[in-house]
């Protein structure tokens, strides 16, 4: 041990390496607001356009979608709820199922009972990721005064590719204005003469449209990939090439017209009463969210400039990015605000500068250790993980106290700098160790709950607690003997620590307390008792279900519109009432989503 703490600059490098790559480490890491878990339940959802009896849709279409989902491996509870109007199928899958592939195995049996179900049913197949977005990133408003119609044509045309070229956006939806159809106008002589019904023209055209089959797996560096094939069109004149009998001898052009048409339009969004048209982005997988927000930022603020001649402004309405970075700012500024408290605690007792300077860099050295061990363990950077990190602060300095006051006083007691960091470290070594084992226990056992939440937080909160701790365990026990050693072997007066003034009254009476209570053990176990369970008591008597109030800036008012009601009268109704609202001082913005029977009126 003795040759061991004079390896300066071994020491040295094996913590700066460590350092250097926890900061890669940093940087390659994802990052999220909530870590990314899928639960073990799929839903099916069956709709119907009329309402229907609950029995017929039970023996019609459930049981038949229950037996299908039956088949997948590691099913261990079905519930159905059916009603007159919808029926909902929860299938709860055991912990170790891959969800993903359970779903893509299912996805294609209920495809496949919809295209035979189609003219009675409506069935929808949706997993439940703690993402409740689904990649869901950010909702952009293309505002502007004037018609809508040139609004939704600027976005289509300038500004939804510009979007997608951002590196890291998956997709991009437009909502608003007129959408463009394509429209199939069949002939009904040519359908009577060869025998096609529109049944038929319909169902192939859903058969051959944006088909998504399952291919297998990929296992790559120990990841496993799930790969879907996708088929899509890109001209409008491949649709004449759908066949419509089994020979491929009748395609769609010998008895349909196909050309491009306008949809209906059914929805009508407004902000402070200027037309809005609404981009809706996915994020790829795998992408810092919070990187990819401010490449947005500049790729909008760059369109902004440049259709500043044509009226249209684009401004961002959502983003769980923009709260993720704020959360994780404030979590990182309050475990500063801690570890620089925590360190002038240290400097309060130690009133050694360079002492209370060693110890403090176990805070910076464990921290970017650790998150190495989240790059190898596949964990992220979130709000529950970063939380762990900051619970743990306080903790990081505890070994390194330990030892360090331990060195201290045998160098104090005459030691030689190589005796007193050799032996020092080793007199404390079990203790620290035990101390360190003994808060990783505690937060060992959420890691191995069989509830999916609990385990969710175990594997952040806890992992990062746990991985930050014994990486300061190993900070104390190796780089503080040799840092502390070299300030002793270069320190020529004799070291005194700080005397304790035992004339201060709070010692005093500290003292007096503590022969008391050595004086009088019976008393001070019995009232110890005694405190016990009157915290028990007044614990068990706290309500944990009540739900404080806050305060929020936004609320939405819905308007449901009698029956037969149109999109014009819905708006016309919305238009009132966005008048009376915009004169209110305190209203900054009147966001409108309107449709025939119904309307939201969102006040911020």
């Amino acid at each position: 041990m003795t040759r061991f703490v004079k390896r300066i600059i071994a020491v040295s490098m094996l913590f700066l390496a460590l350092v250097m790559l926890g900061i890669f480490s940093y940087r390659s890491l994802p990052v999220e607001l909530f870590p990314s878990a899928e639960l073990p339940v799929l839903y099916l959802h069956v709709g119907y356009s009329s309402q229907l009896d609950p029995s017929f849709v039970e023996r019609d279409a459930v049981i038949p979608l229950e037996g299908l989902a039956s088949e997948q491996a590691g099913v261990e509870e079905m519930e159905s709820n059916i009603t007159r109007q919808q029926a909902t199928i929860i299938i709860s899958f055991r912990q170790d199922i891959d969800i993903n592939y359970a779903y893509h195995q299912l996805e294609q049996k209920v495809r496949a009972f919809q295209r035979e179900h189609r003219d009675q049913y409506m069935v929808n197949l949706i997993r439940v990721n703690t993402d409740m977005s689904a990649n869901r990133f950010m909702t952009i408003q293309a505002r502007g005064h004037g018609d809508i119609d040139r609004i939704r044509n600027v976005v289509d045309q300038e500004v939804r590719s510009e979007l997608l070229a951002v590196d890291g956006v998956g997709d991009a939806t437009v909502q608003g204005g007129q959408e463009r159809t394509i429209e199939v106008i069949f002939e009904e002589e040519a359908c009577e003469a060869l025998n096609i019904t529109p049944g038929r023209i319909s169902d192939r055209i859903n058969m051959y449209s944006n088909q998504r089959l399952y291919g297998g797996r990929v296992y790559d560096a120990g990841e496993t990939w799930m790969v879907s094939v996708s088929g899509e069109y890109a001209d409008i004149h491949e649709l004449g090439n759908i066949p419509l009998d089994n020979e491929g001898k009748i395609n769609l052009r010998d008895v349909a017209d196909i050309s491009w048409g306008e949809k209906e339009q059914e929805t009508i969004s407004r902000v402070n009463g200027m037309e809005t048209v609404t981009i809706t982005i996915y994020n790829d997988a795998n992408v810092n969210d919070i990187a990819l927000y401010h490449e947005l930022q500049d790729a909008i603020q760059k369109l902004n400039t440049a259709l500043q001649s044509k009226g249209v402004e684009l401004v961002i309405q959502s983003c769980d990015a923009e709260t993720m970075e704020d959360n994780m700012q404030q979590i990182l500024n309050l475990a500063l605000i801690g570890g620089i408290m925590a360190v002038f605690v240290l400097w309060i007792f130690l009133r050694n500068i360079r002492l209370v300077t060693v110890v403090a860099l176990a805070i910076p050295i464990s921290i970017f250790t650790s998150l190495n061990l989240f790059f190898a363990a596949g964990m992220s950077l979130n709000t529950l993980s970063l939380m762990g990190m900051a619970l743990a602060i306080g903790m990081l300095l505890d070994n390194s106290v330990v030892v360090l006051e331990n060195i201290y006083r045998l160098k104090t007691e005459g030691a030689s700098a190589g005796e007193a960091a050799s032996g020092g470290t080793r007199q404390v070594l079990r203790a620290v160790i035990a101390a360190t084992l003994t808060t990783v226990a505690v937060f060992l056992p959420f890691t191995f709950s069989s509830e999916f939440f609990i385990k969710l937080l175990g594997n952040n909160v806890g992992f990062s607690i746990i991985s930050t701790l014994m990486v300061s365990l190993f900070v104390a026990l190796i780089f503080i003997p040799v840092i502390v050693y070299q300030f002793l072997k270069a320190r020529r007066k004799t070291l005194t620590l700080h005397a304790i003034n035992y004339r201060n009254k709070v010692v005093r009476i500290y003292l007096i307390v503590l022969r008391f209570c050595l004086r009088h053990p019976a008393q001070v176990l019995f009232s110890m008792v005694f405190f016990f369970f009157a915290a028990v008591v007044i614990s068990l008597s706290i309500s944990v279900n009540t739900l404080q109030e806050t305060g929020t800036d936004t609320f939405r008012v819905s308007i449901t519109m009698p029956g037969g009601a149109t999109l014009q009268t819905s708006d016309e109704l919305v238009s009132e009432m966005e008048q009376s609202l915009t004169g209110i001082q305190e209203v900054d913005e009147v966001i409108s989503n309107i449709e025939a029977g119904e309307a939201t009126l969102t006040l911020q």
